[in-house]
């Protein structure tokens, strides 16, 4: 398909399957307006709450649930007007009896996070019917009112999972930047061969499978403080990494306070923290081995807000080729099944893109999803794995199949942070960048520490919105693991894409991978890195052995093409590259 070339309006995801998306539908119901409901019957109460309980953000959310749940009853006896902070955080958050609600803000903190999680439930889950459960400021009573009433700044095509204004827009934008033109940043950062796999030695823990292979389950996480009587930071950092560990498909979290009796897995994985008196200590340790297999530190004193403070730990945590999915990619065997391995094998296809794992993924993707919290993160992959196969003879048919599994994936969960990045990143495809914007902002929202997100979609974002995208690339700079090669090679183009050259001193060298389909985008990144920081030598010696390994390609471009799709992208590349000496003009 050539640059200038549009889709049918029936086969792209438009305004319309926006709407129809991001509504909760029940059988017989329907939407109902704004101020029509009567919020006098407190019979509505506990039914509106169970379904908010329900939803997969409060599902990954253990510590709002338990507070939710809490002040329900409290509400429901009556006793909720008399709560104090101190009370709802020993009853209803599981803290110990010495609790001081005057010099710890923990309560408070978490109401504000309920204020917030409810809001955004009813952005993406309009109440059936209209009222909605809320918390007023100053109070733990839970009331119902209608949607104008109890989130009056919520705009009604925000509450509908729309920002207001894009309903009026096309369902594809025009103008100067092509499909091709577009393409180039999501391709590069997958479709590249730069990869090395880091592994962690261990021993395989499995669950047997039916059909007698292996399935491998998301392991659960449980967060633990060391003498946390006496530690400042205890409670903020544990609820900061407890919180944060819901977001991602790569872990389970499990609450070290709750009962959850012999139905709770054990854990596969603890994070100990350790508060001295300058640092504190983040160790993640393999609870089946007792192995340390990853620590890091931080100033007990510094500046800044804690959350921004440990963003980058929690990234190298939780990430895609973060600690935990490598180790848990080290225990994968060939005739391992499961939704969660499917996603790991996915992630090492990334990595290598190697023929054999290609089949091995496409297969796997195609089984039923045995884990049901994944059934939305499954479905946004194979949206991926659709777009960057090579093997479609038709590109638009090649989208439309795309487009399908990035609604399957909304249907399994609208609040899904791959849900948000599959449907940002079709958006971008067809040059659509208000709905690109929308999702980008709600992925990023559902999970920002997710590296590759947030360093693609800084890249894919730039044509649309460069203030936007100069954000997400700060965002990126600032949670990015320079030892992982991969979300590394997409953080290299997404500056390139901004014109920020100059930030590419902030990143290091890396040794030689293995040759292999790795070696072209290896060889170009390095170059590029040597050329912005003025080895003009090694960036030509490094130049030369990507050409020559295409040494029929009929010019530069054409080499390029092996790594880069598109042609904007690539005489981005080349004017860098020119412009510091190292190819001949």
């Amino acid at each position: 398909m050539g640059s200038g070339s549009t889709f049918d309006t029936c086969d792209m995801v438009g305004i319309d399957t926006i709407v129809s998306d991001t509504k909760r539908l029940s059988t017989g119901s329907s939407v109902m307006p704004d101020g029509d409901a009567s919020c006098d019957d407190a019979t509505a109460l506990p039914d509106e709450v169970a379904a908010i309980l329900d939803s997969p953000a409060f599902r990954r959310a253990p510590i709002l649930s338990r507070l939710l749940s809490y002040l329900l009853e409290k509400t429901l006896s009556g006793q909720a007007e008399s709560l104090k902070a101190y009370t709802v955080a020993v009853e209803g958050l599981g803290r110990a009896p010495d609790f001081d609600a005057q010099v710890d803000s923990y309560p408070r903190v978490q109401m504000v996070r309920l204020r917030k999680a409810l809001e955004g439930y009813y952005a993406v889950n309009p109440a059936l019917p209209d009222p909605c459960v809320h918390v007023s400021t100053a109070s733990y009573r839970l009331q119902l009112a209608p949607r104008s009433i109890a989130y009056p700044n919520a705009s009604p095509l925000l509450r509908m999972g729309i920002p207001a204004g894009l309903a009026a827009l096309p369902a594809t934008v025009g103008g100067r930047f092509s499909l091709w033109r577009v393409i180039a940043i999501a391709a590069i950062a997958l479709i590249s061969a730069v990869g090395l796999a880091v592994f962690l030695r261990d021993r395989v823990s499995t669950q047997a499978a039916a059909d007698g292979g292996l399935a491998v389950r998301a392991p659960v996480v449980e967060v633990r403080f060391r003498d946390a009587a006496t530690a400042a930071h205890s409670s903020d950092i544990t609820d900061i990494l407890s919180e944060a560990l819901t977001r991602s498909w790569v872990t389970q979290i499990r609450d070290p306070g709750s009962e959850g009796g012999e139905t709770t897995p054990p854990a596969s994985y603890r994070i100990v923290l350790r508060e001295g008196r300058e640092r504190i200590e983040v160790k993640l340790v393999d609870a089946r081995s007792n192995m340390v297999l990853w620590t890091e530190s931080l100033a007990g004193n510094g500046t800044g807000d804690l959350r921004t403070r440990l963003a980058p730990m929690i990234a190298e945590l939780i990430g895609p080729f973060g600690v935990i999915a490598r180790s848990e990619t080290a225990r994968l065997k060939p005739q391992s099944t499961g939704s969660f391995a499917c996603i790991l094998r996915y992630f090492v296809f990334v990595k290598a893109r190697k023929p054999d794992e290609r089949a091995r993924v496409a297969t796997c993707l195609e089984k039923p999803v045995d884990e049901p919290q994944l059934r939305a993160t499954v479905a946004a992959v194979r949206s991926f794995f659709t777009l960057e196969s090579g093997v479609w003879p038709d590109r638009k048919a090649q989208m439309v199949a795309a487009e399908r599994f990035a609604r399957r994936a909304t249907d399994a969960d609208a609040e899904d942070p791959y849900t948000h990045y599959a449907k940002a990143r079709l958006a971008y495809l067809r040059s659509d960048c208000a709905a690109g914007r929308f999702y980008t902002d709600r992925a990023v929202a559902a999970n920002p520490y997710d590296s590759m997100i947030v360093t693609i979609l800084a890249g894919l974002t730039t044509p649309c919105s460069a203030q936007r995208a100069g954000e997400l690339l700060d965002q990126a700079y600032r949670i990015r693991n320079d030892n992982d090669v991969t979300i590394r090679s997409s953080l290299i183009f997404a500056t390139i894409a901004q014109g920020q050259e100059q930030r590419l001193d902030e990143l290091g060298f890396l040794l030689r991978p293995p040759e292999g389909p790795r070696l072209p985008g290896y060889l170009l990144t390095e170059s590029i890195l040597m050329a912005s920081r003025g080895r003009t030598e090694e960036a030509k010696a490094l130049w030369t052995e990507f050409q020559n390994l295409r040494p029929k390609a009929a010019s530069d471009d054409e080499r390029l093409k092996t790594v880069i799709l598109s042609d904007w992208m690539r005489g981005r590349v080349l004017g860098l590259l020119r412009a510091r000496g190292v190819v001949q003009p």
